[in-house]
């Protein structure tokens, strides 16, 4: 077989080419290995968006094994159309067995149970039911990207609002579940973050505020505790230290 470069009749020796065409395409920068790390590291972003091996293997045009080993470290070094085709697959949720991490949504439900939103309530809004809710939520469980979006959006809609269960808030804060106020949007869903408590501390500044503006409305202590969802405890102590506005 010869070169595939036209009117050259050098035989052919790697990926269709003469040893002297192929080594003129490396001098150009059009062939030859690169480091694997940054197509490896969109490899591992893909499958965290539900994507599989097979999924990503198909869309670049590749063998499967290709992003599985760039993915899992065995390769350090890969052929740059490879990485270029890997590299140029859009990083957007995909269907599959796979799912998605469940940190998020499970800090989502917790942080809900804390205002007062039972986990049967946000499961039935979110088109499931609780027990397979409270499974899929797990730590080193998976959950669909479209459960676990709406369930974000779920959230969005009532993190701001007391929920009507005094039992689920009592568990909630009684298991040291972080309230909304705790979590920031942009890393709720990383898995290295930790809740902000003093965000929650400057929090209950603007509580005890809204408290003392409602009481001096004349509701009564047993109202401003459920509209706020905190304790009626909670409402004396404002009166004690300051009473109405």
């Amino acid at each position: 077989m010869t070169c595939t470069r036209a009117d050259c009749a050098n035989p052919k020796q790697t990926r269709g080419l003469c040893e002297r065409h192929y080594r003129q395409l490396i001098r150009m920068g059009r062939v030859g290995y690169v480091p694997a790390e940054p197509a490896a590291a969109h490899v591992r972003a893909l499958r965290e968006l539900g994507w599989t091996y097979e999924q990503i293997a198909q869309r670049a045009g590749v063998s499967t094994w290709v992003p599985h080993r760039a993915a899992t470290g065995v390769t350090r070094r890969m052929w740059m159309d490879r990485a270029a085709a890997l590299l140029a697959v859009p990083l957007e949720p995909q269907t599959s067995h796979r799912g998605v991490d469940p940190t998020g949504t499970r800090r989502r439900v917790q942080a809900l149970a804390w205002m007062g939103w039972p986990c049967r309530e946000i499961a039935r809004r979110a088109g499931t039911t609780q027990p397979s809710l409270s499974t899929l939520i797990q730590p080193h469980r998976r959950i669909s990207y479209a459960l676990a979006q709406k369930l974000a959006v779920i959230y969005a809609e009532l993190s701001g609002t007391p929920g009507p269960s005094k039992l689920a808030a009592g568990k909630a804060r009684g298991a040291g579940f972080a309230p909304p106020l705790a979590w920031d949007d942009d890393t709720i869903d990383d898995p290295a973050a930790v809740p902000n408590l003093g965000q929650v501390e400057r929090g209950a500044v603007v509580v005890d505020e809204e408290a003392r503006h409602l009481l001096g409305f004349g509701m009564s202590r047993h109202e401003v505790a459920r509209r706020l969802s905190v304790s009626e405890e909670r409402i004396r102590q404002v009166e004690r230290l300051g009473g109405a506005a």
